[in-house]
């Protein structure tokens, strides 16, 4: 058995090199031109060919689910949350793959930059349920990944809370 190092640049061990392409994308759901927005959407995903893609704000009326027909188009499977309902339109987050076993999570923290303490609620939401989703998988190799629409600058509170760069993070991830 090897004895795992840890430090202040990697808090949870070393670091799993893997190449994956990931796309994280805020489509603005039917907000302006929306209906012109969908072919360059689809057509810019294909040109990038990504292996996991994280939306935001997708929409879903009917039969009709915005990340259900990116997925066709792309060859990959999906999977939709709903977050709101607006009139007979539905908008949430989505998640694109043609991976192998993972955790891929994405998320749309609330936006607004005096909000921090409800987004520092939500990140802890996050890894609570990441915490209980890795608990019962045995397959992921420590295959994580969170993306989205953070709504935050890289040193405020809530980022440093989800990347373990705080002491308070480090306690209630189980990080000595």
């Amino acid at each position: 058995m090897s004895l795992v190092t840890m430090s202040a640049t990697t808090p949870y061990g070393p670091l799993i090199e893997s190449r994956v392409r990931l796309v994280t994308w805020n489509l603005w759901w039917r907000l302006g031109n929306w209906k012109n927005r969908a072919s360059a959407i689809a057509q810019t995903l294909e040109d990038l060919h990504p292996d996991l893609v994280c939306l935001q704000e997708v929409w879903q009326e009917g039969p009709h689910n915005q990340a259900a027909e990116l997925a066709e188009r792309l060859g990959m499977s999906h999977a939709f949350a709903l977050d709101r309902t607006e009139g007979a339109v539905d908008q949430g987050v989505a998640l694109l793959s043609r991976c192998g076993p993972l955790l891929l999570m994405t998320t749309h923290l609330i936006p607004f930059p005096h909000r921090g303490e409800w987004r520092e609620r939500q990140v802890r939401s996050l890894v609570d349920f990441m915490i209980e989703a890795v608990g019962g998988a045995t397959d992921l190799g420590g295959r994580i990944v969170v993306a989205g629409d953070f709504n935050a600058a890289p040193e405020s509170d809530e980022i440093r809370l989800l990347t373990g760069r705080t002491p308070a993070a480090c306690s209630w991830l189980g990080v000595p």
